[in-house]
């Protein structure tokens, strides 16, 4: 979404936000509007939940690592 729909946009966002009724084109262009930010928010995340997913499982190596090492060491026994 550019600048100027944006700002479009957010009249819309504010006068919802309010609770005044929009007229049907209105809405259809604040859904759309708002489909469009969330779309652009979720592209903007998945990587970032790519290198959450990494961490995870390396976390989990690690876990299953320690309680390996806790269950065979004398030391722990």
């Amino acid at each position: 979404m550019n600048e100027q729909q944006y700002k479009i946009w957010w009249q819309l966002h504010r006068r919802v936000a309010v609770g005044e009724q929009l007229s049907e084109e209105e809405q259809r262009a604040y859904q759309s509007g708002l489909a469009e930010l969330e779309a652009e928010e979720m592209a903007a995340l998945s990587p970032a939940d790519d290198e959450w997913q990494a961490l995870r499982e390396q976390w989990e190596e690690l876990a299953l690592r320690r309680l390996r090492l806790l269950t065979t060491s004398p030391v722990f026994a």
